[in-house]
């Protein structure tokens, strides 16, 4: 168990200091669902992405295919929750499978290769143009993580989220649209927690290890613009040493 800790807390260190000196990644949010024979094209392009550096590829399994032949064991009510939120925030009247969001901002047909690689850099292009780049500050303490964020004066009212999320799941499917297939989910998320408000002060928050599952392979911290508006900073962290 020591031996694990202080790999956990080696890699995040790395990840910590490398994340300070690059470039924001762009954050990619992908809502699917393994009861939705349209999504298995899109899953597996999100898969591609989340080889990147400079991408947070995060799958969101929804729930409300659920009562279509198939439950989704990935599925989360919060993954619901969060498409429902990010349509009201851009006025949309629908929601569907596969959606991609990207940096908050942008919404894509996810199996859309086009336009998911135009979205992307698009949003590159504008991460580069803030006028402030604001370096998340992770440090482990024991089990726990301590989040350290700069003062950002004008970065207006926003909020932190946690994100944990899993390296990759294999399911065969035996009902539902996708009935005989054998699905691979990259970056599934697990879980997603609100940390709570930022409105640009100099802060530091004690993030527990009861904040994400104990399962998790990764964690991302997005600071999200309220209301579910654009992404201003994030940052992705291993938890688990690579077999």
């Amino acid at each position: 168990m020591r031996f694990m800790s202080v790999i956990l807390s080696l890699t995040l260190l790395v990840f910590s200091q490398n994340a300070i000196a690059a470039e924001r990644p762009v954050v990619i949010e992908l809502f699917t669902s393994q009861g939705c024979s349209s999504c298995p094209p899109a899953d597996r392009l999100l898969g591609e992405l989340a080889e990147r550096d400079d991408l947070i590829a995060l799958a969101y399994h929804i729930d409300y295919w659920d009562y279509i032949g198939w439950k989704d064991p990935l599925g989360l009510k919060a993954a619901t929750l969060r498409q429902r939120a990010y349509a009201k925030s851009m006025h949309s009247r629908q929601i569907f499978t596969p959606q991609l969001i990207v940096d908050g901002t942008v919404l894509v047909v996810g199996s859309d290769e086009g336009a998911v690689t135009a979205a992307i850099k698009e949003a590159q292009r504008a991460a580069r143009n803030q006028p402030q780049a604001i370096a998340i500050g992770l440090r482990p303490d024991g089990g726990d993580l301590i989040l350290n964020l700069p003062a950002s004066p004008g970065v207006g009212a926003a909020s932190i989220w946690l994100v944990a999320f899993d390296d990759r799941h294999v399911t065969d499917i035996p009902r539902g649209e996708n009935s005989g297939r054998t699905l691979v989910d990259i970056h599934a998320v697990r879980a997603i927690t609100n940390l709570g408000p930022w409105r640009g002060a100099s802060a530091s928050q004690r993030i527990p290890s009861s904040s994400w599952p104990p399962s998790s392979d990764n964690i991302a911290i997005l600071v999200q613009a309220d209301g579910h508006g654009a992404i201003v900073a994030a940052q992705k962290l291993r938890l688990r040493a690579i077999p």
